[in-house]
């Protein structure tokens, strides 16, 4: 069994238990609001209304376990599907059925600050983050353009200083040679 399956096994019954989870978040994929290292507490759902903007607990289609935030809730055939995305991805993850929803996201402990993630004004900063995050993604992906080409220039200049150091090499090369044959 791995990893990712004992942990899941643990918090299903822990959750299920009607208990709240407590685990240390690994990875960047919601920062800046989830940060690695940090202590997530989990609550069950249990038949509570999720929202979106509100960061739940889920497995993906891959098996991979995430705390991600939810971005749409949608209707197919009867059943809810929740849109899944981290903070720091341009896309989504893809849909999740209740069934693969551990559980919901309440608070997390940073350097021993306690943060509630179920207060107004973290509602309110998820909301913002949702609505803004097309434009945080596009200056994101403009900063990384510019970034790559200050990079490219930076060689560029650095391949013409290397050239230039030749050239005047060979040229206070030759004027050596110059001066030694007129001697």
């Amino acid at each position: 069994m791995t990893q990712t399956e004992l942990f899941k096994e643990m918090a299903t019954k822990i959750l299920e238990n009607g208990s709240v989870l407590r685990f240390q978040a690994h990875g960047g994929s919601m920062r800046p609001f989830i940060l690695d290292g940090d202590i997530l507490e989990v609550e069950p759902i249990a038949g509570q209304e999720l929202y979106p903007g509100e960061i739940i607990l889920c497995t993906l289609e891959n098996s991979m376990i995430v705390a991600h935030r939810v971005v749409r809730i949608s209707c197919r055939d009867g059943q809810r599907l929740f849109l899944v995305q981290g903070d720091r991805f341009p896309a989504p993850d893809g849909f999740v059925t209740l069934q693969n929803i551990l559980g919901r996201v309440i608070a997390l402990e940073r350097r021993g600050r306690h943060i509630d993630l179920r207060s107004p004004a973290y509602r309110l900063m998820g909301r913002l983050w949702m609505a803004l995050t097309p434009l945080g993604q596009q200056l994101m992906n403009r900063l990384a353009a510019l970034r790559a080409a200050l990079t490219r220039l930076t060689i560029l200049l650095a391949a013409l200083a290397l050239a230039l150091a030749s050239v005047s090499s060979w040229l206070f090369l030759m004027d050596g040679v110059s001066r030694a044959a007129a001697a």
